[in-house]
């Protein structure tokens, strides 16, 4: 078992006593992604994901998920149609990675 203080991000997350309102937080920061259940949402909501974690290298996130370059470009316009430029944006990628890591805690 972790140690607390080992927790990361999730300790600050796990001092929320509303479970409600993280996932309020989530769903204003995903939008759709997670609001409008769809397998392209799923599959757009996996390459974000992959793109926060290669940290918005977009060739090896191409090669992760087995996309051409190209593929991966037009999704990452699709998700920014949905959620907001956060190619650019970065508090909304902050916005982003927390609203993540509640459904990674919420096992999402």
């Amino acid at each position: 078992m972790l140690a607390f203080d080992a927790l990361g991000v999730y300790r600050l997350l796990a001092l929320v006593e509303d479970p409600a309102e993280l996932s309020s937080f989530a769903a204003e920061a995903l939008g759709p992604l997670v609001t409008e259940l769809s397998p392209e949402h799923d599959d757009l909501l996996r390459t974000l994901r992959v793109l926060l974690d290669t940290g918005m290298n977009v060739t090896e996130s191409a090669r992760l998920l087995h996309f051409h370059y190209n593929t991966l470009r037009y999704q990452i316009t699709r998700i920014e149609a949905l959620i907001g430029p956060f190619t650019t944006d970065a508090q909304l990628r902050l916005r982003i990675l927390l609203a993540l890591q509640v459904l990674e805690m919420r096992g999402v």
